[in-house]
């Protein structure tokens, strides 16, 4: 159950910046089902039911509403039946944010845009000091649900990453694996996050990558690359926001056909592993173009942001790309540390 000593570590009003106070209207045993948040100084109040603190109550964003809404589907719907074998996800983990199980252990983290749950499932084994898991969309029932019989203390919170009250200064490691690139600007999200962790605390992300690289005897293929984006992606992706999610995955079921029969893909919702298996194409497809923002990036780009904000000692890692995860410093440092697993 939420208690006001965890909540006060990372939660204030960020109206007055006073902490809140816990309200309890109706609780069973550890779980409150109904109450509220309410500042001890302005009064402003947020709705707590089933020990999830809700931030979204008032949504005034249409991206942010948008966005909730499409991954409240991907959750529910395109994820029925889908169960991640842990190991792979543990492996997946460690690629792409370099960072061991073991060092989340007595740390305050936050899993910043927690999904279903997958990757807080595998940290919250490691018996963090405070567990934060955070997402914009209904995978918080899920997330919250595979934590919450593990003696851990945890808080959830369903709501806008960059609107959430967090404090400052206060996570020992923060990570945000496939959520910033979904966000209206992603450089905005990511400069808003890495506010919220410590000095020498850790900061690691995932995001789409941008293909191909630059060099200098591939301009060709750059040029398709972009015409692909700007005559195929972008048209198919503003078509989809008029449709259900069932329309447009009806919509793709000749792109697929066409793609798998000639057993080449230029769409992009296919996998190296299974490249053209219908349940995983057309999840990819919710995920690629029924969203409304899905963008790719290159390392060096990603390694900015984190020098702008003050991060070193950063690791890139390996597939799938690109996934980064830096060390806060206390100062910008003219040099910079990057290394490549």
């Amino acid at each position: 159950m939420i208690n006001n000593k965890d909540l006060d570590q990372v939660l204030h009003c960020r109206k007055c910046n006073n902490n809140f106070r816990i309200i309890i209207n109706k609780k069973d045993k550890d779980v409150i089902h109904e109450g509220y948040l309410k500042c001890e100084n302005c009064n402003d109040q947020y709705r707590i039911d089933q020990d999830i603190i809700f931030i979204d109550q008032n949504i005034d964003d249409k991206s942010t509403e948008y966005q909730s809404r499409v991954y409240s589907y991907w959750w529910n719907e395109s994820h029925k039946g889908v169960n991640y074998d842990k190991d792979a996800t543990k492996k997946i983990f460690l690629s792409t944010l370099s960072i061991e199980i073991g060092e989340f252990e007595n740390k305050i983290v936050l899993d910043a845009g927690c999904g279903n749950g997958r990757f807080s499932d595998l940290i919250s084994e490691s018996n963090p000091k405070l567990f934060v898991i955070a997402d914009v969309s209904d995978g918080i029932f899920q997330a919250k649900k595979k934590i919450e019989n593990k003696n851990l203390n945890f808080i959830a919170v369903k709501g806008d990453l960059n609107k959430i009250p967090f404090k400052l200064d206060i996570f020992d490691i923060i990570y945000s694996w496939g959520v910033i690139h979904h966000t209206p600007d992603p450089r905005f999200t990511f400069n808003n996050i890495s506010k919220l962790c410590r000095v020498n605390g850790r900061f690691g992300i995932y995001v789409y990558k941008q293909n191909p690289d630059y060099k200098y005897n591939n301009m060709h293929i750059r040029l398709i690359a972009i015409l692909r984006q700007y005559l195929i992606i972008y048209p198919l992706r503003f078509v989809s926001q008029f449709l259900s999610e069932k329309n447009v995955k009806k919509l793709f079921i000749p792109i697929h056909f066409i793609e798998n029969f000639f057993n080449y893909g230029v769409v992009g919702c296919h996998s190296t592993k299974n490249k053209f298996e219908k349940k995983l194409y057309f999840r990819t497809v919710i995920d690629r173009f029924k969203t409304k923002y899905a963008s790719e990036h290159q390392e060096y780009e990603i390694v900015n942001w984190y020098k702008e904000n003050k991060f070193n000692d950063l690791v890139v890692g390996t597939e799938p790309k690109i996934g980064i995860i830096g060390t806060k410093k206390n100062g910008e440092e003219k040099d910079i540390k990057v290394t490549f697993k």
